[in-house]
């Protein structure tokens, strides 16, 4: 095990675990985090690699793709690739490199980070990319990956110690297709979200990837319904005349007059929709409308995920709130980086820098934190100037975002 300690200017006071029925930590202390309205924390690192063979001296050659969630007792989870650097048949990092699926959790809110291998594939696994969610109802995590060189099987991977110990779900390696092809699901690097009292007792998981290639390409849902312990492909998104639309999927509730619907953005397979993103809502159990492409988009177009989370409920906290963070795309890289809130249900945002404009700024996690503070995951340079190399953390309050105008989950 790799273990990483990092300082985090701030104080920590233990946690109730997350109370279901309000939606919150109950006892969320009272951190005087309100001067981070100036700037946010200084970028910490989770874990970097270094452009050498993992085989040479135990580092990676590059750590990519996080994927992060919050535990029911508030620990921070972030799932990524430590790949190896030693696929003979591509080039050292790339997308079909071989890897290992990490995980760093950090029980602190982000002062003090520890990583561990929780599965090595016998260093010839290709995950493709990576899912994480969490249950906050019973406290069990999970991350999916889809396994590119097992024929595209589903490794489903259970946690119910907080991430400490990982086993494997029994389901994993099932192989779930849908479409009028009936071609596999694959996992874009998300988090699923659960679902709030708002649409039920259930707590089921909905967790949003891509059906088939191609022309073929389509959107779907996978659903963890909790009463069976059971993955089900519960709802295809047949966009085939427009196919395109269908790339890194990000998923968020609404609340409001809209309680009980989803929302999502979209990044398009490719730039046929120039800068645009996609985005559209939905509501379970209904026929998918396709995605529509968002002419007045606020966000760049990248390849490159960005992720969207529930800040607040209205029904719970007095004030709906959206939060998103993504790339900027300056010169056509991933260079700068943003996080964005909205107040209507995603229709308007508005949005800050968390890095600057000339500091890389790739795939990238945002979670309100328990003290209602936000956490940014990205991926980043490693101390040697490398690129997507290296794992960081940040955290900003409400009141930074938006300049003093809300203060957030405070008491």
């Amino acid at each position: 095990m790799k273990s990483i300690s990092l300082l985090l200017l701030s104080t920590f006071t233990a946690l109730a675990d997350f109370d279901w029925q309000t939606q919150s930590w109950p006892s969320q202390p009272a951190t005087g985090l309100q001067a981070l309205d100036q700037k946010p924390t200084e970028r910490k690192l989770i874990i970097e690699g270094n452009k050498t063979p993992f085989a040479k001296d135990g580092k990676y050659h590059r750590v990519r793709v996080p994927v992060a969630a919050l535990s029911k007792s508030g620990t921070l989870i972030v799932a990524s690739e430590g790949r190896l650097g030693a696929n003979p048949d591509h080039p050292p990092g790339t997308d079909r490199d071989w890897d290992h699926v990490l995980i760093s959790r950090s029980t602190d809110m982000g002062k003090t980070w520890t990583t561990s291998i929780i599965d090595d594939g016998k260093n010839k696994l290709d995950v493709g990319a990576l899912s994480i969610c969490s249950d906050k109802k019973s406290g069990k995590l999970f991350v999916l990956a889809y396994a590119a060189n097992q024929g595209g099987k589903v490794l489903i991977y259970q946690s119910s110690d907080d991430g400490l110990t990982w086993t494997q779900h029994h389901q994993s390696g099932t192989t779930f297709t849908g479409g009028p092809l009936q071609q596999a699901f694959r996992m874009r690097p998300t988090n699923g979200i659960q679902l709030s009292p708002l649409h039920g007792p259930s707590a089921d998981i909905i967790l949003p990837g891509v059906i088939g290639y191609s022309k073929n390409r389509m959107m779907g849902l996978l659903r963890y319904q909790n009463a069976q312990d059971a993955w089900t492909l519960t709802t295809t998104f047949e966009n085939v005349t427009d196919p395109q639309l269908a790339g890194e999927m990000t998923v968020a509730e609404l609340d409001g007059p809209q309680a009980g619907k989803l929302y999502f953005i979209t990044r398009p397979e490719s730039k046929i929709h120039g800068k645009m993103k996609s985005h559209l809502t939905h509501t379970l159990g209904t026929k998918p409308a396709p995605p529509e492409a968002w002419s007045d988009s606020a966000f760049s177009f990248k390849r490159c995920n960005q992720n969207l989370a529930r800040y607040s409920f209205k029904e719970f906290h007095n004030k709906s709130r959206l939060i998103f963070s993504s790339t900027k795309n300056l010169t056509g890289k991933r260079l700068g980086g943003h996080i964005s809130v909205s107040y209507n249900n995603g229709h308007t945002w508005k949005s800050r820098a968390i890095v600057s404009d000339q500091e890389q700024f790739g795939y990238s996690q945002i979670l309100p934190l328990p003290d209602g503070t936000i956490a940014v995951i990205y991926e980043g340079q490693n101390a040697a100037g490398q690129a997507t190399t290296a794992l960081y953390f940040k955290r900003a309050s409400m009141a930074w975002i938006t300049q003093g105008a809300d203060a957030g989950l405070v008491k």
